[in-house]
């Protein structure tokens, strides 16, 4: 992995992720269905607002400059959020 030296100095935005497009929705459902929640999800039920994000994702041009690469799904990473919450709730 290259050095956070080759960087310039000052604020540098930096996104994490792995660079592909997720939909909210998709998001949303995908933790709906992981933690095994009974809510209504209720889509459309609202208007959009002006300027709601739809997809996201990160632009890791300069995390794989630096020689950094996504090694957790979205799935994965999901259910360890959702353990590690666990695991604090119930201790």
């Amino acid at each position: 992995m290259r050095q956070s030296t080759e960087l310039d100095n000052g604020y540098h935005q930096i996104g994490l992720g792995t660079g592909n497009s997720v939909t909210i929705r998709y998001f949303i459902e995908l933790s709906h269905k992981l933690s095994k929640s009974t809510s209504e999800l209720c889509f459309g039920a609202l208007p959009h607002r002006e300027h709601e994000y739809m997809e996201s994702y990160a632009d890791t041009k300069m995390l794989n400059h630096l020689g950094w690469k996504a090694k957790t799904s979205l799935d994965h990473g999901i259910n360890k959020t959702l353990e590690s919450l666990w695991l604090k709730i119930t201790h």
